[in-house]
């Protein structure tokens, strides 16, 4: 199996050499990191990371009384 680094959603994979081919990512943009034991395992956690970060990120305005 091909062990090159590939990109998703500007997040860093790569498939490590520990038994069972674990995948590991970084997304250095949002401080995030992870492991999974699959690539499309990887790229749902990755989804669900920026969709975390986005909802952290945006800002909330008061209405108006």
């Amino acid at each position: 199996m091909d062990r090159s680094p590939t990109t998703y959603r500007g997040a860093s994979l790569m498939l490590t050499d520990m038994p069972g081919g674990v995948w590991t990512w970084t997304h250095d943009a949002t401080d995030g990191h992870g492991t999974a034991r699959s690539l499309s395992r990887a790229h749902t956690d990755i989804d669900a990371h920026l969709a975390r970060h986005a909802a952290h990120s945006q800002k909330v305005t008061p209405c108006p009384a």
